[in-house]
């Protein structure tokens, strides 16, 4: 196969980005949040912390019922122990409060309470967004800034979700149809959805009853799962904040790793050559959500030998690593507590 030109190179990349090739992405922001105040008394800037360090909470750790444990709720009471900086800002004739929490100290507080901490690494979801309005039915994405669309984009936010829309361009439309997503029917959904190479793919059936009540139907794909699950209730929110919830807690279930005190791995990875590559990879595994500690072992040529101290077990791990692009597994173990074979992606 002839070598990429550097021409061909960009088309690749423009290609990767427009379809979304990434499976993962990098969540920014993860300690940090607006709550919308009404004034800046000291009374409602305390209640607008706690409300924002349950919303970082969530976020890190992946779970809504982290705030039913008391070392949560004690936590909560206290917000500005945590607290790192905040400021108060105006949009649009609205007060807010911007506020970012010290990593550390929630980290620390997660793991006292045995609870698992979601890094920045995490998989991307493609959604497949049906609504039905007036006896039709459409599908929906960025462009079309409709409530129901703004509402799951929101709760994605808050939950520190990566979401990705189909581009439901000719190729997209021939294949899937909004009744296909409406009646929840999986196999062209998942046929269309192979070209983004997400790591999950969440289909969305919203509607309004003539009661007034809203429903929702939300299919997950992850592999070869499927789980389903339905919501109603008085407000929009409630129906596509469960559709987010739910795909938040079943991919922090299976990424961001286990609580308290988990095993330990051995990593043998080649293609180490150089100091930056050796403070690179050392660095980028100490940052994943499933390692707790990374020593290194020993330095031979170009393989670097480290022992991995786990939050919970060694799948996490494989999984986490397998969300980035900066290791390459090279060998599959076939038993337990075999070294871990990858390569170093320069």
């Amino acid at each position: 196969m002839p070598a990429l030109t550097p021409l061909r190179r960009l088309l690749l990349l423009v290609l990767l980005v427009a379809t979304g090739g990434a499976s993962a992405a990098t969540v920014e922001g993860l300690y940090e949040t607006r709550v919308e105040v009404e004034s800046q008394a000291t009374e409602e800037r305390q209640r607008a912390l706690r409300a924002g360090l349950r919303q970082v909470l969530v976020r890190v750790s992946g779970s809504t019922g982290s705030g039913a444990l008391p070392g949560i709720a004690a936590a909560v009471a206290e917000p500005g122990r945590y607290l790192q900086q905040y400021r108060y800002t105006e949009e649009e004739d609205r007060l807010t409060l911007w506020m970012r929490f010290q990593p550390v100290a929630v980290r620390q507080l997660l793991e006292s309470e045995e609870l698992p901490v979601w890094g920045r690494m995490r998989p991307a979801t493609l959604v497949w967004l049906a609504v039905e309005e007036e006896g039709e039915r459409r599908l929906l994405g960025p462009e079309s800034r409709h409530p129901v669309y703004r509402a799951v984009a929101e709760r994605a936010r808050l939950r520190g979700l990566p979401l990705r829309w189909p581009l439901r361009d000719l190729r997209d439309r021939r294949a899937v149809a909004a009744g296909d997503v409406a009646a929840g029917f999986v196999e062209p959904v998942r046929a269309a959805s192979a070209r983004y190479a997400t790591d999950a793919v969440l289909m969305g059936r919203v509607r309004q009853e003539a009661s007034g009540e809203w429903v929702a139907d939300w299919t997950l794909l992850r592999g070869g799962q499927t789980s389903r699950w339905s919501a109603a209730g008085d407000l929009l929110i409630e129906v596509t904040d469960a559709g987010i919830d739910g795909t938040a807690e079943t991919l922090a279930a299976a990424y961001a790793g286990g609580s308290g005190e988990g095993g330990s791995v051995t990593l043998a990875v080649t293609g180490v050559r150089d100091l930056g590559s050796y403070v690179g990879v050392r660095d980028y595994l100490a940052g994943l959500s499933a390692v707790r500690r990374v020593h290194v072992h020993s330095v031979t040529g170009d393989q670097l030998r480290l022992e991995i101290a786990l939050r919970g077990g060694a799948d996490g791990l494989i999984q986490a690593i397998g969300l980035g692009d900066t290791l390459v597994r090279t060998r599959r173990p076939t038993g337990a507590g075999e070294v871990l074979h990858y390569r170093h992606l320069q």
